[in-house]
């Protein structure tokens, strides 16, 4: 089942007042404007980012990142980097998580929640922090996975940002959608929104369909000794009309110097020449593994990325046409039309296509399913049956040749989204006759209009 209408959904922005982290996130704003371009100072800004996407995201924080961005910002030695390092031991990632979640739990009248998680790591550690609170009745996990294919009779919660829902999640997955964010943070989504169904239909509508509900912030309260060390004066007040006129969107902001204005969340990773590459998580990207084998898949940290050698950083098909796109998809459905068009000819046609399944195989039907300009047989049982006559008998690349059909037939889905899904195919089997030729990729290829930029990737990958 799929909720049906989306003028019913309900989007719940609930945000909170942390003081802690808003003197962290104003240093790191105050730092990075200050153009320090050495080494050492990238690095802190990286791993400043590291640490604030974590507690952004209701993640636990590992103490061996903390531990070198401390002695990271001992090493600088300024003034702001004394007050990064001052202030994080004030931000308990844990007292924002269990108190937001628990503010929407009880000032709500749902028997139960979902929460949707990142991980199975964030979930074991969120799920320790609601068991101390006795929320554990009332909150139950929901995996990425099972909000891209089920709708929920019963609210969402999550500390992921509106941003990644294009890349992420099924929007709405369920009449209540509630992102739980700081202060002053937008809610991620553009004007125009791309939502897809569980059976991969999709189309874009207005924001402004969506109800939205902003809530008065939540006030966490900070340790005696972070008001000691900090005084209240001196405090970033984000809630003020003063502040917000300074800082504007001030979490975008800290990220307007990476490639994508809105990631939250990004993966650092080394190339095979020892240079530095930022992807953003759980976006799909194109790779060729270690083994030859080309796919498209999404990433959550760098260690997945260990057996890859090559992936496509950077598609650009702003100078591609409709009539080149049609053009390209056509190309990729020759895969099984020519094979019918050779075998046209053959009497025993039909009857071998029926042998496979096929109830409509007869001459003029072979005809028009091999004609290029034609999608693929209405019927599944015939598509499935010149599948496997044109040697593509595997089920997964049978289910995904049906989508392409499927995609290619409906008028709902947005352009946009249509041409991302053909430039992957199409890139993808590129990539595919280029290793069988050779081992070695180039740095950059045109295909059908499309540029796109390879970096093929060290062996072992580490993080900070």
């Amino acid at each position: 089942m799929f909720f049906p209408s989306f003028e019913k959904s309900t989007l719940h922005l609930v945000t909170y007042e942390y003081k802690p982290l808003n003197v962290f996130i104003q240093a790191i704003q105050k730092f990075t404007n200050e153009n320090h371009d050495d080494s050492h100072s990238v690095k802190i800004i990286k791993t400043a980012k590291k640490l604030l996407n974590l507690y952004l995201t209701g993640n636990p924080i590992p103490d061996e990142i903390t531990a070198i961005f401390k002695k990271s910002c001992r090493e600088q030695r300024t003034e702001t980097t004394k007050e990064m390092n001052n202030v994080i031991k004030y931000i308990d990632c844990s007292h924002i998580v269990v108190e937001c979640l628990e503010h929407v739990v009880l000032n709500n009248t749902f028997d139960k929640v979902g929460f949707l998680f990142e991980s199975e790591v964030q979930w074991d550690y969120v799920y320790k922090l609601i068991k101390e609170r006795e929320l554990e009745c009332f909150i139950i996990p929901i995996s990425k996975k099972d909000i891209r294919e089920q709708y929920f009779d019963f609210p969402i919660v999550t500390f992921l940002p509106g941003s990644w829902i294009i890349e992420l999640i099924v929007l709405p997955p369920s009449e209540h959608f509630f992102i739980i964010a700081p202060t002053n943070r937008n809610d991620g989504l553009t004007d125009q929104v791309f939502f897809k169904s569980p059976s991969n239909s999709s189309f874009e509508i207005s924001k402004s369909k969506i109800k939205k509900i902003n809530y008065k912030s939540i006030i966490l309260d900070s340790s005696d000794a972070f008001y000691k060390e900090f005084v209240e004066s001196k405090l970033p007040d984000f809630t003020s009309e003063t502040d917000l006129d300074v800082n504007g969107s001030y979490i975008d902001e800290l990220f307007k110097h990476d490639k994508h204005t809105h990631i939250i969340r990004t993966i650092d990773l080394v190339t095979a020449k020892g240079e530095h590459l930022q992807l953003e998580a759980s976006k799909s990207y194109i790779c060729v593994s270690e083994n030859g084998n080309v796919k498209s898949t999404s990433f959550e940290n760098e260690y997945q990325f260990n057996n890859v050698d090559y992936i496509v950083n950077n598609i650009d098909t702003t100078l591609v046409t409709e009539v080149e796109f049609k053009k390209a998809q056509n190309s990729i459905m020759e895969k099984w039309k020519k094979c019918l068009r050779d075998s046209i000819s053959d009497p025993t046609l039909p009857s071998r296509l029926k042998k496979l399944g096929a109830t409509r195989a007869n001459i003029q039907n072979i005809r028009n399913w091999g004609d290029s300009e034609r999608i693929a047989p209405a019927n599944n049982e015939d598509f499935r049956a010149v599948l496997k006559f044109s040697g593509i008998t595997s089920e997964h690349d049978i289910k995904h040749f049906f989508r392409l059909a499927r995609e290619k037939r409906s008028e709902s889905i947005s352009l946009g989204h249509r041409k991302s899904v053909l430039t992957h195919e199409i890139i993808k089997n590129f990539l595919i006759t280029k290793i069988s030729e050779s081992s070695v990729l180039e740095r950059e290829y045109k295909i059908h209009g499309i540029k796109i930029q390879i970096t093929r990737l060290e062996s072992k990958q580490c993080q900070l």
